[in-house]
């Protein structure tokens, strides 16, 4: 019984552990995706102005 949950508390952990993983490549990878697309696709600038205040309150006005 305590094989079974060591073992069930493993495979949790495991799980969690690669859902933690996939989670921080992802929000990295959307940032540089975001970096990438605007200084590329975009006005050419530094891509790090793409995480200022400023950049967000201009598309969000090009938008709407």
């Amino acid at each position: 019984m305590k094989e079974q949950l060591k073992n069930s508390r493993h495979l949790l952990f495991t799980a969690l552990l690669r859902i933690l993983v996939f989670l921080v490549i992802a929000i990295i990878l959307f940032a540089l995706g975001l970096m990438i697309g605007y200084a590329v696709l975009g006005e050419g600038k530094n891509p790090l102005d793409i995480f200022s205040k400023e950049i967000w309150d201009k598309i969000f006005r090009f938008i709407n």
